[in-house]
């Protein structure tokens, strides 16, 4: 079978530098108010499109990480495919470095990275960006945040509303995830039972946010930390490092702005890794 295109893409994983969440609405989502970081951890993905007369999809390399068909890769193929009618063989693999269950966002940023990837291959087919940020709101509340370039963003909503922030920030960014993960619906159920401080008005949030990394320490906080014990964080040799939890979990994270030196300690088999904002 001839290969009528290919492409080669790059997936981020992201952190939340805050993370304060609401209650459960009546479509069952949560509202959210959050910081959004891109960070120089990848995914790597390959795209090939085959001649074919409907639409085939097969995803290589998500073997004992999720069920086939519920992965991000085909959920966001079919959709755009579907949107643009596009009936090919579109066969795709990818190379998990973003670890699993740990609130980096690697399975939206996969599913963001393939709806821009398919507007590449099939320019003539290519999507509005209203058209795209609605596909990505069906594959999942953290997937339209990738669409974006920027580095940094405002999330509210249930994480369809996406303001990108415009600022450079050259501080290093220290993760650490036990081998442990947590799924994201359980962590949601846990934090229904507690109550939870208002949202930050969305001013003082950007204001504190512009000051840099000393007032993220003040004020930013994750409100999943009030229910999910993580003993990453009970590991910190020298609390001088901006230190969060990143999404629901359970992967951790200190910025490295204050300190050059890293206050999470890492065990033997966690993974370990400092990379920077992207």
């Amino acid at each position: 079978m001839v290969i009528k295109n290919s492409i080669n893409v790059l997936a981020p994983a992201k952190i939340n530098l805050h993370l304060a969440v609401g209650k459960k609405r009546i479509d069952n989502f949560h509202s959210l108010q959050s910081i959004f970081a891109r960070i120089a951890l990848f995914d790597e993905i390959n795209i090939k499109v085959y001649d074919s007369n409907e639409l085939e999809i097969s995803i290589l390399g998500l073997d004992n990480i999720q069920l086939r068909g519920e992965d991000t890769l085909t959920k966001a193929t079919r959709l755009w495919a579907k949107s643009a009618n596009i009936n090919d063989k579109i066969v795709i693999s990818i190379k998990k470095n973003i670890p699993f269950e740990a609130g980096l966002g690697g399975g939206s940023s996969d599913g963001a990275s393939v709806l821009l990837a398919l507007q590449k291959l099939y320019p003539n087919s290519a999507l509005s960006f209203r058209v795209l940020e609605e596909i990505a709101s069906q594959i999942g509340s953290d997937v339209p945040f990738f669409l974006y370039e920027a580095t940094f963003a405002y999330i509210t909503g249930r994480g369809e509303f996406v303001t990108p922030i415009d600022m450079k920030a050259p501080y290093k960014v220290h993760l650490v995830k036990p081998e442990r993960g947590i799924k994201t619906k359980n962590a949601f159920l846990k934090l229904d039972n507690i109550v939870r401080v208002p949202f930050i008005l969305d001013e003082k949030l950007l204001s504190i946010f512009n000051e840099g990394v000393s007032a993220w320490k003040e004020y930013f906080f994750n409100d999943f930390e009030r229910v999910i014990k993580n003993d990453v964080l009970d590991r910190v040799k020298n609390p001088n490092n901006f230190l969060l939890l990143s999404g629901s979990g359970s992967a951790c994270f200190e910025i490295m702005g204050i300190s050059d030196n890293p206050s999470l300690i890492a065990k033997k088999g966690e993974f370990d890794c400092i990379t920077t904002f992207y």
